[in-house]
């Protein structure tokens, strides 16, 4: 990665306000490139940097009055010289691209401060509209920036732009373009959704092409996979790290997502159904469930194919997942605050003996 990485962070007054009203005197602000557990490298002014989280930030984290840092994170640094520097504060996040974690109902933050989520997809045995749906509704929901999904390998078929148009049509407002990373075909119209200094995100399943496209948008060598018998890429990407792209954003690539789950603090899916969301208000009750009830304006435009039934079905299953993840997040919560308020009791105690 060259030196113009801090160039390309999106540092502006808003954070130089941020970083000098909360940190520490000689310190300096970077922005974390890549996380490797506790250990991160950081871009600064002065070039790149290796650090650590200290042990009060890590306490902090654990306590929820911190984030622990991820990618695309703006920090405050601590400690000179050619060592690691300890990153002593994490900036607040304008925005957070997150998903549930696999096997877990918590949530799992990827990266921060981002402008713009690119999902990748391939025209092949990775694409379904089902498929764009859940990434849509667990990936895009909550992250605070656009979306748009680019159909890979348009140079292997010759439906890709079929997808693209498919994608549009059933999620209302989708923002879809056919590319391909090897010929450059869609790849200007590509660009063309951010600017120089904006944060963009890749996601998507392994082997759609993320790292390739990361070599022709940066010209650097991010190690790519052979493709396998069935023509797809082989997995290589194994840590969320960020490039500078030839028109100077800061490009943040992400391993493949083998499970998308989907998170939700409150219960609710409709991200991805904006159709479905238009129609609540006309249903004759105000908490609609949109299943039996008399009155229901969604169940009306699904018998009139106004909507489609696999929509209506997997918007359904979408906000079932998401009520279940969200009641566990509430109990974990509650379970969280009564340690803490014993915890607290404990401490008055000792106290007062003393």
């Amino acid at each position: 990665m060259t030196n113009n990485v801090w160039s390309a962070s999106g540092w502006d007054a808003i954070w130089q306000e941020q970083f000098d009203a909360s940190s520490e005197p000689h310190a300096v602000p970077g922005r974390i490139i890549a996380a490797f557990g506790t250990r991160y490298l950081v871009a600064t002014r002065e070039g790149e940097r290796p650090a650590f989280e200290t042990g009060q930030l890590r306490y902090l984290a654990e306590l929820g009055a911190q984030p622990a840092p991820v990618t695309g994170d703006f920090v405050s640094l601590s400690g000179g010289g050619p060592g690691e520097a300890a990153i002593t504060r994490v900036l607040a996040r304008r925005s957070l691209f997150a998903r549930k974690r696999p096997g877990s109902s918590r949530r799992q933050p990827l990266v921060a401060n981002l402008d713009l989520l690119v999902i990748v997809t391939d025209p092949g045995g990775d694409f379904s509209v089902r498929r764009v749906e859940r990434y849509v509704e667990a990936l895009a929901s909550g992250c605070d920036a656009p979306v748009v999904l680019a159909v890979n390998k348009a140079d292997t078929v010759d439906d890709a732009a079929t997808r693209a148009a498919e994608a549009r049509l059933a999620i209302s407002g989708l923002d879809a373009v056919a590319i391909s990373a090897r010929t450059g075909q869609g790849i200007p119209e590509l660009r063309s959704r951010w600017a120089s200094g904006d944060t963009v995100v890749l996601a998507g399943s392994s082997g759609v092409g993320k790292s390739t496209l990361v070599n022709v948008l940066c010209g650097t060598a991010a190690e790519t996979g052979d493709l396998r018998g069935d023509g797809r890429g082989m997995h290589k990407t194994t840590t969320r790290r960020a490039y500078v792209t030839d028109d100077g954003a800061f490009l943040v690539d992400t391993p493949g997502l083998r499970e998308v789950g989907l998170y939700s603090e409150d219960g609710s899916a409709g991200t991805a159904f904006p159709e479905i969301v238009e129609l609540e208000d006309q249903c004759r009750f105000r908490d609609c469930r949109h299943e039996e009830e008399p009155g229901c304006a969604v169940r009306a435009a699904v018998e009139s194919g106004e909507i489609d039934r696999g929509r209506y079905e997997s918007f359904l299953a979408l906000r079932t997942e998401a009520e279940t993840t969200a009641a566990e997040a509430r109990e974990r919560k509650r379970r969280w605050e009564k340690e803490i308020a014993k915890e607290i009791r404990r401490f008055r105690k000792r106290s007062d003996k003393q």
